[in-house]
């Protein structure tokens, strides 16, 4: 889990309610994000435990008290339902210390009623926490409250009326590990099946939003909404395009970012955005009073739909004037420039001959045609030209170009102000050399003829081109 996130959960652990065989309540926590976590234990960071860290005893301070004194993490808790709950801890028996041995530690919900009376403080002390497990140095999930002194090996429960509780954990060995835990009123899990990674909402803050985070292709006419925090009697709404001025921004530095202060509906209306706009926000939630506490909320992002949307390559046909070596057996065909070969997850085209398009050594007349499925209305044209390792010697490059559409294959019409492509600098990932706006027109077919390459080599008449990517502009309902 992020630092940042870490800032926002503060004290109060994660509830999240599913749906399982019978209505069920399940709050999970992780370990290490207790209310107070007292030494000697410590927060780890892991990269095997669920949010990345655990929580243990640092090494050589075990403790021999029954519970020990010190080494307590305590974790606030919403019961909503009520009724008998059980409780799951997700724990390791630390590879690196006491890996022979069975390791306990204690768990003590405070105002629960147990099904067996433990102590007079109501502490468990689950010992021989590794029970039986086969390989007790993964993480795994353990019952809490497992005694075999007791008759049928019961294991405790607690009786929970709805209501604020707190758990707490104390330890006394450091080779035991805790990465989160589980609270639930379903009788029927098993541990085999819950999750390695703790599932959590948190509770004083805003959450599951709409748009949802990281939306993209979203309609213009935008209403905000989210779930609110438990405790909330009112929200601010923060609102901008760049995410730092969302994240800083606050009822005392608001600048233009704070669109709505104090509300109390859970949705906010904001009209129509511009296309292709990218959208962060925030809601802030607001307690009752008398503290009126205010919980920072996550900053979220959306985007607009676009103006227009990349064209399949599947649904384009490439010709050209020529192809280098045998047009049988060749590896660079025009269709090299619309199938995606050589492109990265960032757009970044490589350097690999086979991956682009290269006319013949001795072509007089170079040119690249693409035939689309059906007419369409184009708004822009990327271009990635030829980016062979020799690229910045040989130059294959197209330089001086005309653009032409056209709706039959048989009358073109120029695409004005575009004479001339960008040289490729030859290296591994580079980005598209052009972006050539083509003005909403409608075609079915595009022509680049190519007048000239970057060759410092006087007559070398053989041309390249890596990539196009077209876009078009819907027309009709989708």
């Amino acid at each position: 889990m992020s630092k940042k996130f870490h800032c926002l959960l503060l004290s109060y652990v994660f509830i999240c309610v599913t749906t399982v065989s019978v209505k069920a309540e399940q709050i999970w926590g992780e370990a290490e994000q207790g209310s107070s976590i007292s030494a000697p234990l410590q927060i780890v960071d892991d990269a095997t435990a669920s949010g990345g860290q655990y929580i243990t005893v640092a090494a050589g301070n075990n403790s021999t008290g029954n519970p020990p004194s010190t080494g307590v993490a305590k974790y606030n808790v919403r019961i909503k339902e009520g009724g008998t709950y059980t409780m799951y801890l997700r724990v390791l028996t630390s590879p690196d210390v006491d890996a022979e041995s069975s390791d306990s530690c204690w768990v003590r919900i405070q105002g629960a009623t147990l099904n067996i009376a433990v102590s007079a403080d109501n502490w468990i002390n689950d010992n021989n926490i590794d029970n039986g497990v086969a390989n007790p140095q993964d993480w795994f999930w353990k019952q809490v409250g497992h005694y075999a002194a007791f008759p049928g090996n019961d294991y405790i429960e607690f009786t929970m009326d709805p209501g604020t509780y707190t758990i707490e954990i104390a330890y006394r060995e450091d080779g035991l590990w805790i990465d989160g835990f589980l609270l639930t009123n379903d009788a029927g899990v098993d541990t085999a099946t819950l999750p390695d990674m703790i599932p959590y909402v948190p509770e004083n803050i805003s959450y599951n939003p709409s748009p949802a985070d990281g939306a993209t292709d979203v309609l213009r006419d935008v209403t905000l909404s989210w779930a609110p925090g438990f405790f909330a009697v009112a929200h601010d709404v923060y609102l901008g395009t760049n995410y730092d001025d969302v994240n800083d921004a606050s009822r005392t530095n608001p600048g233009d970012e704070l669109i709505s202060q104090g509300q109390t509906e859970t949705s906010y209306a904001l009209g129509r955005l511009e296309l292709g706009q990218s959208v962060y926000w925030r809601v802030d939630e607001v307690n009752a009073a008398p503290d009126n506490t205010i919980y920072k909320g996550k900053v979220w992002n959306f985007t607009i739909e676009p103006v227009s949307y990349p064209l399949d390559g599947s649904l384009i046909t490439a010709t050209a004037s020529s192809v280098n070596g045998n047009p049988e057996t060749t590896t660079t065909g025009p269709e090299k420039t619309i199938d995606g070969s050589g492109l990265d997850g960032n757009d970044g085209h490589s350097t690999t001959g086979s991956d682009m398009w290269l006319s013949a050594i001795v072509d007089t007349d170079p040119w690249l045609q693409y035939e689309f499925d059906q007419v369409y209305k184009l708004d822009r044209m990327l271009v990635w030209n030829a980016n062979q390792l020799a690229e910045a010697s040989v130059g294959w490059g197209a330089k001086d170009v005309q653009v032409e559409t056209s709706l039959d294959g048989t009358t073109w019409t120029t695409v004005e102000g575009v004479t001339q492509l960008t040289k490729a600098l030859g290296v591994e990932g580079a980005g598209p050399t052009d972006d050539i706006h083509l003005g909403s027109v409608v075609a079915k077919y595009l022509r680049i003829k190519i007048l000239s390459n970057w060759s410092l080599i006087p007559n070398w008449l053989q041309y390249g081109l890596s990539e196009v990517r077209f876009y078009y502009i819907p027309v009709q309902a989708r």
